[in-house]
Parts: C-alpha cells; structure tokens; sequence
C-alpha cells in the first residue's frame, strides 16, 4: 500500500511540476522550444508511476492489503485520466510540430510603456474570432499579442515570442521578462507558494486514499478541504484580478469568498 501511495503521489508532483513550466512558475530558456522537450519526459514519467501503481493494485488486490484504503483498479484510473490526457497531449503536439509546417516565429521586444496588458471575456479581437480559452491580450502600435497560456501579471520590459495570426495580430508563444522589478519577484515568489500549495494538497489527498492507520485522516481530511476550497479561490482571484466586466467582478468577490470559506473550514 506504501508503494502505490508513494508512486501516486510522484505522479501527481511531477504534473505540478509540468504545469510550472508552462504557467512560467520555473523560468525555462527559449521556452516555447524547450518546453515540449520538458514536457515530454514530465508527462511519460508521470504516467509510468501510475502504470505501475495500477499493475501492483492489479496483482496484489486479492491479498487484502488495500482493504483499509481506497485504493483499487477504478480510482487509480480515475487519478490517472488527467496524467494520460496530459502524455498524448504532449505527444499530438510534437507529432503536429514535425509533421506540419507552422507559422515562422519572431521576437517582439517591448518596455513596459510600449504595451498594455488588457483582461477581459470578450473573444472578438476586431473582426477574428480566437479560442475561448484566450482571457488576456497586450494592445502595442503594432496590433495586439493574444495570451492563451499564461500573460505577465503587469506591464514590464518583455520579450516576445509570436507567431502572426493575421496582420496585426500575433499570438504569444512565450515570453521572457528582461528587467524584473520589485512587483515581479514578488508575484513569481507568490506563484512558487501557491506552486508548493498545490504539490502538498495533492500529496495529502494521496495519503488520505491510503487510509493509513499510523496517520491522523481526520486531520488529513480537514487539511485537504480547506486547502482545496482556499486554492481554487486563489486560482479565481489569480484569473480575475484586473478583468474587466461585471461577471469578472462577480466571480472575483466569489473567490475571495471562496478563500475565507477555506480559512474558516480548517478552525470549525
């Protein structure tokens, strides 16, 4: 039972440590280059613990050593969904990069006065329709840049790396910050935390499926509820911060509600 909890656990901290490298939570060289070769090995890893986790269930479920726990066939499945999803993700999107011939990249270098980082739901940028997924763009005389991944929390001296979608649009690949200021660290410090946060909630999610006698669940479980509800809060106020519209303001005092409500959880 150890080794399955110990193995799940190493998944699911390799995903954390996967999705640092695309939110730029760990700073990567070139990084729209370098990432997928990140990505790749993150990703196979991660699946590899599960596969293994899955085949010592599968053979050793009959003894009774996971009849205290909640771990069997149907629930590593289910933990493993995300990492599968996330390796053949990977894998379609270096096959794509080899197979197809896209749009050439190009550098564009920006201080912090050239540009301004806009948040908002609207998808229309001028008469282009772009993925729903896009919730931040910077408008810069030369057109607009298109965020589908992660933005720069303010304006700073930045480097680019696009591809152009049609004349005065581009979308932003990745993004390498030149001078970091004060508010910079200070927001990749907090970004690092709410990084660790998640890598400890999960951690203790894994150690409460194990039911571990020597443990204090009750403690666990309370721990995870309210670290859960607080994190998805921050995710919300993360993502709405700075967005306009009355919805984005909605759902910005509903995440700070969400955070409270997590606080609280922990001391009843």
């Amino acid at each position: 039972m150890v080794l399955v909890t110990v193995l799940m656990i190493i998944a699911w901290e390799l995903m954390v440590i996967m999705f640092a490298y695309i939110y730029h939570v760990i700073p990567l060289k070139k990084h729209s280059e370098n990432n997928p070769k990140i990505l790749l090995p993150l990703s196979a890893c991660s699946v590899i613990a599960g596969l293994v986790a899955l085949f010592y269930v599968k053979t050793n479920y009959s003894s009774g050593i996971f009849n205290a726990s909640y771990w069997n066939e149907a629930n590593i499945r289910i933990f493993m969904f995300i990492p599968f999803l996330w390796f053949a993700m990977v894998l379609f999107g270096l096959f794509y990069r080899k197979s197809h011939v896209l749009p050439k990249e190009e550098t564009i270098f920006l201080k912090a006065e050239e540009y301004k980082i806009v948040k908002d739901f609207d998808l229309l940028m001028g008469d282009y329709m772009y993925m729903p997924n896009v919730k931040s763009y910077c408008e810069f005389r030369g057109g607009k840049i298109l965020f589908s991944i992660s933005a720069p929390e303010h304006e700073v001296d930045c480097a680019f790396t696009c591809r152009m979608v049609k004349e005065g649009i581009y979308e932003c690949m990745s993004y390498e910050i030149v001078n970091k200021d004060i508010r910079v660290k200070i927001v990749q410090i907090m970004n690092i935390v709410f990084c660790i946060l998640i890598a400890v909630d999960l951690a203790l999610a894994m150690l409460w499926l194990s039911q571990a006698p020597e443990l204090n669940i009750d403690l666990i479980g309370r721990v995870i509820s309210s670290l859960s509800i607080s994190l998805f809060g921050i995710a919300g106020l993360k993502l709405y911060k700075g967005a306009k519209g009355i919805m984005a303001k909605f759902m910005l005092g509903f995440s700070i509600m969400l955070i409270i409500l997590g606080i609280a959880k922990f001391f009843k």
